[in-house]
C-alpha cells in the first residue's frame, strides 16, 4: 500500500513539472510572438513612411516641390516659397502617406512631422508638425533673431516611427498616433486571441489534472472503506462460524453421552448464531442492490406505522435497559396508517435506532416520535450520544463510511446503515434529514410525502 502511495506521488509530482514545464513554455512562447508581431507591426509603419521618399522619387513635379517645401520648413526667411506650392507639397506628402497606411489596414487617426538631420548626424530636430504646434508665431520671430534655422522645442513624441535609412534632401518624416498605446492595442488584439486559447487549453489541462487527483483521492478513500467492510465483516462472520462450530462439537459430545437436558439450550445458540450470519448476508445483498438503485422494488400497501415501530422498538428496548438506558415512542391519539413497503420502513426505523444506541454514551437514550406534518408522514430519531462533526455529516450518508470512534471492532456494523436509509427512504419519494453536535447527540428526520403514501 505505501510503495503504491509513493509511485502515485512520484507520478503526481512528475506530472506537476511537466504542467509547469508546459507553462513556462507557453509563456515564452507568447512572449517571442508578441515581439515578432510587435516587429512585424513597426515594419509596416516605417515601409508606409518610406513610402512618400518613393512617391516624391517617381513624381517629376513633388521631386523639386517637395524638397523646396522642406527648406522653407527649416528656413522660411532664407527660402520663401508660394504658399499654394507649399499646400500642394503638404498635401501630397499626407496623401501619400494616408493611401499607404490604408493599405496596410490601418485607420488609427495619426500626427505626422518633419525632422532635419543635424550636421553630426547623430540626432535629429524637428521643423513641423501636424500636432498642435506648442509655440506662438511671437515665439518663431523672436527665435529667428538670433538664427535663420527654426526647430520646435522638442521632438513632441515623434521618435516611435521614423523613415528608416532614406531621406529627402536631409530630412526625414515621422508619425506618431493620437492614442499614445495604439500599436501595443493592435499587437495586442492580434496575439489576444492565441493568448486566449492558451489560456483555454492550459486551464483544460489543469482542470483534467485536478479532477485525475479528485478521483485518485476518491478511490483511495473508497479502497479504505472497502478494506475496512472487508475487515469488519470477516470479524462479525467469524464469531457466530465459531459459535456453531464449538456448540455443534459439544452437541454431538452430549449425544454420545446422552446429555440430553443441554440439547435445547445448544439449539437456541445455534438458531441465534445462524439469525447473525442471516443478518450478515442480508446486509452484503444490500449492498449488491445498492450499487444500482433502480433495482430497489417496493411492495406498496397499507400498514399501521404505531403498531410497526412499536414491534421494531422491542429488541432495542432490552437492549437499552440492559445499559440502565431507554427508548422511548411518541405518537399522535389518531391512527396512523401508511401506504409503502413495510419491510424497507421496518428496516428504516431498526438502522436509525440502532445507530442511535451504538453510538450513545454510557446510558443510551433514544427517542422516536411519530407525526404528521401537512402533506408529509414524519419519523424522528433523537439520541444524546456522541454525535458528529460537520465533515462527518457530510459523509454519514456514504456506503461503508463508519463515523470514527478509536477501536474499529467497538461499534459493530458495516457502514451501510446510513446509506440503506437514504436509498429506502428516497424510493418512497420521501426525504431524510440529520442533523448533529460533536457531543450533543444526533437526530434524524425522515418524511415521506402522503401523496406517494396514499398510493
Amino acid at each position: 500500500m505505501r510503495q503504491n502511495k509513493k509511485q502515485i506521488y512520484f507520478i503526481i509530482s512528475l506530472v506537476v513539472m511537466a504542467i509547469g514545464g508546459l507553462f513556462y513554455i507557453q509563456a515564452h512562447w507568447l512572449r517571442d510572438y508578441y515581439a515578432t508581431e510587435e516587429s512585424k507591426f513597426r515594419h509596416r509603419i516605417h515601409k508606409d513612411i518610406d513610402q512618400i521618399e518613393n512617391a516624391v522619387r517617381h513624381n517629376p513635379k513633388m521631386t523639386t516641390i517637395v524638397p523646396q517645401w522642406l527648406m522653407h520648413l527649416d528656413r522660411a526667411d532664407s527660402f520663401p516659397m508660394d504658399p499654394n506650392l507649399a499646400q500642394k507639397a503638404s498635401d501630397f506628402v499626407c496623401r501619400t502617406l494616408n493611401e499607404s497606411m490604408l493599405k496596410d489596414e490601418i485607420s488609427e487617426p495619426y500626427d505626422w512631422a518633419v525632422l532635419k538631420i543635424v550636421e553630426d548626424k547623430s540626432s535629429m530636430k524637428l521643423i513641423y508638425s501636424t500636432q498642435e504646434a506648442a509655440v506662438s508665431e511671437a515665439d518663431v520671430k523672436s527665435y529667428h533673431q538670433f538664427t535663420d534655422y527654426f526647430y520646435l522645442p522638442e521632438n513632441q513624441g515623434f521618435h516611435e516611427f521614423i523613415s528608416s535609412n532614406r531621406s529627402v534632401g536631409g530630412y526625414k518624416f515621422a508619425i506618431k498616433f493620437k492614442d499614445n498605446s495604439y500599436y501595443q492595442k493592435h499587437i495586442g488584439s492580434t496575439v489576444q486571441s492565441y493568448i486566449w486559447l492558451s489560456l483555454l487549453f492550459m486551464l483544460v489541462v489543469l482542470g483534467c489534472f485536478i479532477y485525475t487527483l479528485l478521483i485518485i483521492n476518491r478511490q483511495a478513500a473508497l479502497d479504505a472503506m472497502k478494506n475496512n467492510f472487508i475487515n469488519n465483516l470477516t470479524h462479525e462472520l467469524k464469531t457466530p462460524i465459531f459459535s456453531i462450530s464449538l456448540v455443534t462439537k459439544v452437541f454431538r459430545k452430549s449425544l454420545r453421552e446422552q446429555d440430553y437436558q443441554k440439547l435445547p439450550k445448544y439449539l437456541d445458540i445455534i438458531e441465534k448464531e445462524n439469525a447473525h450470519l442471516k443478518d450478515h448476508v442480508e446486509k452484503v445483498l444490500q449492498i449488491a442492490q445498492m450499487g444500482n438503485r433502480k433495482q430497489m422494488e417496493l411492495e406498496m400497501k397499507s400498514f399501521d406505522l404505531v403498531a410497526l415501530t412499536r414491534e421494531t422498538l422491542q429488541p432495542f428496548e432490552l437492549i437499552a435497559s440492559e445499559k440502565s438506558g431507554h427508548v422511548s415512542l411518541s405518537y399522535p391519539k389518531a391512527p396512523q396508517p401508511m401506504v409503502g413497503d413495510p419491510t424497507h420502513v421496518k428496516n428504516i426505523i431498526h438502522n436509525l435506532v440502532d445507530n442511535a444506541i451504538k453510538y450513545s454514551k454510557d446510558i443510551p437514550e433514544v427517542k422516536v416520535n411519530l407525526s404528521s406534518e401537512g402533506d408529509t408522514e414524519v419519523i424522528e430519531v433523537v439520541d444524546s450520544g456522541v454525535g458528529m462533526t460537520a465533515g462527518q455529516k457530510k459523509t454519514a450518508f456514504d456506503m461503508f463510511y463508519r463515523v470514527p470512534t478509536g477501536d474499529v471492532h467497538k461499534v459493530k456494523g458495516f457502514g451501510l446503515g446510513l446509506s440503506y436509509v437514504k436509498l429506502a427512504v428516497q424510493a418512497h419519494q420521501g426525504e431524510v434529514d440529520l442533523s448533529s453536535k460533536l457531543g450533543g447527540g444526533t437526530k434524524v428526520r425522515v418524511s415521506f410525502p402522503k401523496n406517494t403514501a396514499e398510493g
